[in-house]
């Protein structure tokens, strides 16, 4: 299992009752970065900075990147102000 913390905007692609809270997948399910958004159903472009284990992972690097049993991840939206 990974325990997974979802940020922000990015909730609105959660059902109701796991938003703003971390919660646990199967790594059956969500293998890699890549099937684990696929998953969750969060379009990659909606997401900014995605981190494992307090490190940021981007770009190809996710497509590619397997999670371990443990592993905790983090999706980060863009931010803006003014």
């Amino acid at each position: 299992m990974v325990k997974v913390r979802v940020h922000s905007s990015l909730n609105c692609y959660l059902p109701q009752e796991i938003r703003g809270k971390s919660f646990e997948v199967s790594l059956g399910e969500a293998p890699d970065l890549e099937k684990l958004m696929q998953t969750l159903r969060i379009p990659e472009d909606a997401v900014w900075i995605t981190v494992v284990n307090d490190k940021a992972v981007s770009g190809a690097d996710m497509k590619n990147f397997n999670l371990a049993d443990s592993d905790e991840v983090q999706f980060f939206p863009a931010v803006s102000g003014g």
